[in-house]
């Protein structure tokens, strides 16, 4: 279990810039709200568990 939390943290470390809604956060609006790239976007469905969206990406970006 503390390996499962360990390894959600690296990857949240390595993606700060996502979240659940955004693969890829290229900013944020004067009122705090972010934009960028959503998850549909990019062929990866949103509803799947925020490490797996994480993991399905970065394979994404290195094939």
């Amino acid at each position: 279990m503390e390996r499962e939390a360990k390894e959600r943290e690296r990857l949240a470390e390595l993606y700060e810039d996502c979240d659940g809604h955004f693969a890829f956060i290229a900013g944020y609006t004067d009122g705090g709200a972010p934009y960028g790239v959503m998850w549909e976007e990019v062929g990866i469905d949103p509803g799947l568990p925020f490490e797996e969206k994480v993991k399905l990406y970065h394979m994404q970006m290195l094939g």
